[in-house]
């Protein structure tokens, strides 16, 4: 479904040459088993019901706080970028992530990533993501996700940095 490698996202944030760079880099890597495919808005539109579920599943892991039409208008209004994780050449996942301000720096932040058969993917889609931040004028990837994200994260320079904790008011 997705369109290609990598497209800029915050146009006045970067320059021509450095997103031409960025996906020199992307499509000059050995052929992986996994990448990241961006999926422009109008994908989303035109290919609605492949992409509901997964996005469902996203709101229930990940973002349980905000509706389907917010993340949908959130993606349509390129405020959020969606990428489709592909394992030899079959969809197998999805990403949303935004670029945000960070003390020091612009972070890429992974919203959510949601997929099937995440030992055949993790691995190969880091330099995708790097090379994404990096076209992004990002120095650094956030993910705010489940504790198992850890062990295919941990292995690739990822720290943690917080603990989020919640309960459920009895009232």
């Amino acid at each position: 479904m997705g369109v290609g490698i990598f497209r800029v996202f915050y146009v006045s944030s970067i320059g021509h040459d450095r997103l031409i760079n960025a996906n020199a880099k992307a499509i000059a890597r050995a052929e992986p088993e996994s990448r990241l495919v961006y999926c422009p808005p109008y994908v989303l539109d035109e290919n609605l019901e492949h992409y509901r579920e997964r996005l469902e599943r996203a709101l229930d892991y990940d973002m349980d706080e905000i509706e389907l039409v917010e993340v949908m208008q959130h993606i349509r209004g390129d405020h959020w970028l969606l990428l489709e994780i592909e394992h030899k050449g079959q969809d197998v996942g999805l990403m949303i992530c935004e670029r945000i301000k960070v003390r020091g720096g612009v972070a890429l932040m992974i919203l959510s990533i949601v997929g099937e058969g995440i030992d055949l993917w993790a691995d190969d889609i880091q330099a995708d993501l790097q090379i994404l931040a990096c076209s992004q004028g990002c120095d650094r990837i956030r993910l705010v996700g489940r504790m198992g994200w850890s062990k295919y994260l941990m292995p690739h320079g990822y720290e943690s940095k917080r603990v989020i904790m919640e309960c459920q008011v009895n009232g």
